[in-house]
């Protein structure tokens, strides 16, 4: 049985199906997160997959994660669950939430540093984003596609 073609969006398609503007696709483009196929007029050409890598890009996105951080996410493997979707295996999520608080620990010792040298005290507001940080319930980072 032969294969359906894949059908190809322009930009505008593209976006206007992610509820994005062409600009944002280019500009992920121009970071290196997604490589469309060209037409011979050499138009942007989206697939599903590439959507998909859009739709990754857009859920880390809302989460807060820097163009950094989702370059990092992208290499990290998916695993399939039921129903032909994919998600972070809960490791990977675990790995993220623990650099996550690395991250939090270094910006409160620079903190604390800060507000030694003003006579402040950054101690509570640590230890309450690192509580709800720990807490982080690791479905919110679940960017299951």
């Amino acid at each position: 049985m032969d294969k359906e073609p894949a059908t190809l969006l322009t930009v505008r398609d593209a976006a206007e199906r992610l509820g994005v503007t062409p600009r944002t696709l280019k500009y992920y483009e121009e970071r290196g997160l997604v490589t469309p196929s060209r037409s011979e007029g050499r138009y942007r050409l989206y697939d599903e997959r590439d959507l998909e890598r859009f739709g990754r890009i857009l859920r880390l996105r809302s989460l807060g994660f820097s163009l950094t951080g989702i370059v990092e996410m992208l290499k990290r493997p998916l695993e399939s669950v039921e129903g032909g979707r994919n998600r972070y295996p809960t490791q990977s999520l675990r790995q993220i939430r623990d650099a996550l608080a690395e991250q939090i620990k270094a910006l409160y010792q620079l903190d604390i540093a800060a507000r030694e040298r003003a006579g402040a005290d950054g101690i509570y507001d640590f230890y309450l984003a690192h509580h709800r940080l720990m807490t982080l319930d690791l479905r919110r980072l679940d960017t299951t596609t």
